[in-house]
C-alpha cells in the first residue's frame, strides 16, 4: 500500500552487524565517606533554605548543585572555595539556574554567595582528597584493568572541568599518565587524540563531553562515565567512540560510576525506566548503563 515500501526501509545498526561488539558495561556503585556525605548534605540543605526563602522551587534549583558534588566532592568544594581552576563553570551553571527561576529582576545575594560562606567552615578539602571513595573505586576498577593490559587505553568522561582536571591529576600521581581534553583549549581536539592515540606513555584520555560527538576512539577498549547525564542518548554517545567501525577488540568494558543514596542513584534509576520505555518502543537498545 505504501509507494515507498520498496525504497525505503527501516534497518537498525545490530540487524547488519556480522559481528557484533559485545560490551561489558557495569555499575559501580560507590558509598560516600563521612566527609563526602556531610558536604552533600550541607550543600542540600543549603540550596533548599536559599530557594524557600526566596520562594523558588528547591526541586529545580537543586539538580545542578547535587549533580556537581557527586561528580567529584574533592574537586567541586575546591573549586567552590578556592576559584580555582572550572569554578566560573560551575558558579555560572547555578547562577543561571537561579536567574531563570526568579521573577525579581535584581535577585539578592546568589547561591554561590551563600554556599561559598557555608562551605569553608564545615568543609575539609583535603580530608575529601583523602578519603575520595570515587577515585578509589575508579582506581580499583579501570585502574587494576590498566594495570593488568599494559598496552590499552581508556577514555573517561566527566560533565564538569573542575572533575575532570581533578581526576587527570590524581590518575597521574597513581602513575597512569593522563591527558586533558576540554572545548576551548588552546590546542585543537584532534591534536590533542592524536597525540593520545600515538603516546606510549598516555593511559587515560579524561574529557568533558566535547568528545562525545564526532571522535573517533576506536583505538581504546575502555570507557568511563565518572558521572552520568539525564539523557540516555548522551551515555550512547559516550560509549560509540569506542564502539563503533575499525574497533578490533570482540569486548569493551564500561564502567559507570555513581553514588549511593545520592542524586547519581535517581538517575541511574531514570535512566532504567526510560531504556525500557525505549526498548518497548523500538525494540532491543544496547546495553548502556
Amino acid at each position: 500500500l505504501n509507494l515507498l515500501l520498496h525504497v525505503v526501509t527501516r534497518t537498525r545498526k545490530r540487524d547488519v552487524e556480522e559481528h557484533r561488539i559485545k560490551r561489558d558495561v557495569r555499575r559501580e556503585a560507590v558509598e560516600m565517606s563521612d566527609a563526602e556525605r556531610q558536604l552533600y548534605v550541607t550543600v542540600t540543605e543549603a540550596t533548599r533554605q536559599f530557594a524557600w526563602r526566596r520562594g523558588i522551587s528547591d526541586g529545580f534549583l537543586l539538580s545542578t548543585p547535587q549533580r556537581q558534588v557527586t561528580s567529584s566532592p574533592a574537586a567541586i568544594a575546591a573549586a567552590w572555595i578556592g576559584g580555582g581552576e572550572g569554578a566560573e563553570e560551575l558558579i555560572g551553571d547555578l547562577q543561571d539556574e537561579l536567574e531563570d527561576e526568579m521573577e525579581d529582576e535584581n535577585p539578592p545575594a546568589s547561591l554561590r554567595e551563600t554556599l561559598g560562606a557555608i562551605l569553608p567552615r564545615i568543609v575539609d578539602v583535603a580530608e575529601l582528597r583523602r578519603t575520595d571513595t570515587k577515585f578509589k573505586r575508579l582506581m580499583e576498577v579501570a585502574g587494576a584493568y590498566l594495570k593488568k593490559h599494559p598496552q590499552e587505553k581508556i577514555i573517561l568522561f566527566t560533565t564538569f572541568r573542575a572533575t575532570a582536571r581533578y581526576v587527570a591529576e590524581r590518575l597521574n600521581e597513581e602513575g597512569l599518565p593522563a591527558l586533558l581534553l576540554w572545548g576551548g583549549q588552546d590546542r585543537a581536539k584532534q591534536e590533542v587524540i592524536d597525540e593520545f592515540r600515538e603516546s606510549k606513555s598516555l593511559r587515560v584520555l579524561v574529557s568533558t563531553e566535547v568528545a562525545s560527538e564526532g571522535v573517533d576512539l576506536q583505538f581504546c577498549r575502555g570507557g568511563v562515565n565518572y558521572d552520568l547525564p539525564w539523557n540516555p542518548t548522551r551515555i550512547e554517545q559516550r560509549i560509540g567512540r569506542i564502539d563503533r567501525l575499525g574497533q578490533k577488540s570482540k569486548l569493551i568494558h564500561v564502567w559507570n560510576l555513581y553514588f549511593k543514596d545520592t542524586i547519581d542513584e535517581r538517575i541511574v534509576s531514570r535512566l532504567l525506566e526510560r531504556l525500557k520505555i525505549f526498548e518497548e518502543a523500538l525494540g532491543e537498545a544496547a546495553a548502556m548503563v
